[in-house]
C-alpha cells in the first residue's frame, strides 16, 4: 500500500501510529519551509510527550536526538573520513570511535588520533599485519595519541580502532 500526503507550503503534516492506549505512540512528519525545501521528522511519545527523535533535512543531513527534541545532533557531520585510512565518528551519547593505520619504524609506531578525545581515551584494539608471534603493547597514551611497541622489527602496518569520549 502506498499513501501520499501532500503538505502545503510553510506547514507540516504527520502520519501517526498508535493504539487505544497510546493514540500518538509514534509519528512521521513532513515539513515544507516554503522555499521548495523540506525535511522529514520522526517522533516517539514518552509519558504523553511527543519527542522528535530524528530528522532528515533537505541537504541529506541526518540529525538524531538523545533524549529531547532540543538536543538534535547532526549525525552526518559527526563522521569524518578523509579518503585515507583514518577517520572518526561521534555518537549521540558522546562516545567517539576513531580508526587509522600506522606503520612501524623498527619496533615502535606513533599513533596520532584523527581528532583529540575531548574528555578521555579509553582503549585501542587492532591486529598487526603479521599477527602470528607478534606482541604489541602501548604506552604514553593521551587524548591525542599513544606509542605502540612491537616485539619484533616488522616494518609492517597496524590498523587500529580507538575509543573514548
Amino acid at each position: 500500500m502506498s499513501v501520499k500526503v501532500t503538505v502545503p507550503n510553510g506547514s507540516s503534516d504527520y502520519l501517526t501510529f498508535g493504539s487505544a492506549n497510546t493514540p500518538d505512540a509514534a509519528k512521521i512528519g513532513g515539513y515544507d519551509d516554503g522555499s521548495s525545501a523540506g525535511h522529514m521528522e520522526f517522533y516517539t511519545t514518552t509519558g504523553g510527550t511527543s519527542i522528535e527523535r530524528m530528522r532528515i533535512d533537505s541537504s541529506g543531513n541526518i540529525l538524531v536526538a538523545n533524549n529531547s527534541s532540543a538536543n538534535l545532533t547532526n549525525f552526518t557531520t559527526q563522521a569524518l573520513t578523509t579518503g585515507s585510512q583514518s577517520g572518526y565518528i561521534k555518537l549521540p551519547n558522546g562516545l567517539i570511535i576513531q580508526w587509522g593505520r600506522v606503520t612501524f619504524a623498527g619496533t615502535s609506531a606513533t599513533v596520532t588520533f584523527p581528532i583529540a578525545f575531548p574528555n578521555a581515551f579509553w582503549g585501542i584494539a587492532g591486529i598487526p599485519k603479521y599477527g602470528s608471534g607478534v606482541s604489541i603493547a602501548f604506552n604514553g597514551e593521551s587524548t591525542t595519541g599513544l606509542t605502540l611497541r612491537t616485539s619484533i622489527n616488522t616494518g609492517d602496518y597496524f590498523p587500529y580502532i580507538a575509543y573514548g569520549y
